[in-house]
């Protein structure tokens, strides 16, 4: 595959053209985040830093993620099936408590030749 095949920018035409699902819109400080999301027994962190060139923006060295890749592999270890009555809220109340104050936690695009992106 040859990079003219490859849609780099898939988002630019949407949001540009007020094609973009109105919820992925308002939430555009979600795009930014960088910390765990949560679904339920799933939490995957989220390092906007590492899909740039997605959303236009030249492609940079990404920062390192701020969890011990131990702690990663841990969470991608658990299922539902084996623990079926857990309170997951309650087992995950850092991560929960993270997501919830999104805003404290948005990644800051570093300037590219005097220039902020």
């Amino acid at each position: 595959m040859g990079e003219t095949q490859v849609s780099w920018a898939p988002y630019h035409e949407l949001y540009t053209e007020g094609r973009m699902p109105e919820i992925v819109a308002d939430d555009h400080e979600m795009w930014l985040y960088r910390g765990p999301l949560v679904c339920f027994w799933i939490v995957e962190h989220h390092y906007p830093d590492r899909v740039l060139r997605q959303f236009r923006y030249p492609t940079l060295i990404p920062a390192d993620p701020n969890v011990l890749r131990s702690v990663i592999m841990s969470l991608h270890g658990i299922t539902h099936g084996n623990h079926p009555n857990k309170d997951w809220s309650e087992h995950h109340s850092e991560h929960y408590n993270r997501a919830e104050n999104m805003s404290a936690h948005l990644w800051q695009m570093p300037k590219v030749d005097g220039m902020q992106l």
